[in-house]
Formats: structure tokens, C-alpha cells, sequence
């Protein structure tokens, strides 16, 4: 095998079971989470922590000064809104690091699982031909080469 092996563990299809679970879960409490396009992301405003400070000061000023407020701005809204924003960041202050390592786990078993192919790929088409294994090496052979077509083809929106 190759010698590259950055992740090296098993997972029981009963742990597997209970983090989808506790995900499924997540999402069951959670049901206004909003998915937005890509559009939607270009084009709203963003708070960011710079102005986070701005919001969390103008909040309890406009509530407690309602009274220069137009009657069709919606405080109500705007509180609710800034207490589901409390609630939630903590929420996704805990998630965060756990889906970076889980996509940083995937990405170096993805690297571990091509490295090891490759080896492989390598003694199958050295071998190949004395062994009998030449349908397989060709197989294999057009595996890859479609497969760094589409790494060189730019993906379509």
C-alpha cells in the first residue's frame, strides 16, 4: 500500500446510524433553516463580525426608543430576529469545527484511497499482461483517463 495513510480508523454502522440520526435530528428542530442560491448569497447584505457590534447596539437603542420609529418598521421582527441570531450562532459555533474536520477527514481518505490506486493501478499494469489482467488494466486505464477529462473540464452552472 501506498505510503501515504493520513487517516486510519472504522466506524460501526451504529455510530454511522446515530450521527445521521442526531443530524436528521438537528434539522427536525431547526425546519426555517433557509437554503439560498448562489445568487442570494452574492447579492444580500452581509453582517459580518464588524457589523455585528453595529447591530447588537442598534437593536436595544430602536426597542427602547420605538417611539421614533415609523409605525411600518417592524421592532417586533427586528427583536426576534436578533434573539434567533443569538440562539443559533452557538449552535453553529459547535458545528462548524466538526463539519471542517469531517470535510478535512474525507478529503485525506480521498487522498489516502488515490494514492493507494495509483500504486495498485501501477503493479496491475506492470503485471497485467503476464497475469492475464489486461481487460481489467484497460478498464482501469479509461477510469482515469475520463477522469482527468472532467478534472480539466470546467464544471457547468
Amino acid at each position: 500500500m501506498s505510503d501515504q495513510n493520513l487517516v486510519s480508523a472504522t466506524l460501526t454502522d451504529t455510530d454511522r446510524d446515530a450521527a445521521l440520526l442526531a443530524i436528521s435530528t438537528i434539522a427536525t428542530k431547526l425546519p426555517f433553516l433557509l437554503g439560498l442560491s448562489v445568487e442570494d448569497r452574492i447579492n444580500l447584505q452581509k453582517m459580518g463580525n464588524v457589523r455585528r457590534s453595529f447591530v447588537e447596539q442598534t437593536v436595544p437603542i430602536a426597542s427602547q426608543n420605538a417611539q421614533v420609529l415609523p409605525a411600518s418598521f417592524n421592532l417586533a421582527e427586528l427583536t426576534a430576529d436578533m434573539d434567533l441570531y443569538r440562539q443559533l450562532a452557538p449552535i453553529m459555533d459547535a458545528l462548524k469545527p466538526v463539519f471542517e474536520k469531517l470535510d478535512d477527514t474525507l478529503m485525506a481518505l480521498g487522498s489516502d484511497l488515490y494514492a493507494a490506486s495509483l500504486e495498485a493501478y501501477g503493479y496491475i499494469k506492470a503485471a497485467g499482461r503476464s497475469q492475464g489482467l489486461d481487460a481489467l488494466r484497460e478498464q482501469l486505464k479509461a477510469s482515469r483517463q475520463r477522469a482527468a477529462k472532467q478534472k480539466d473540464t470546467p464544471p457547468t452552472p
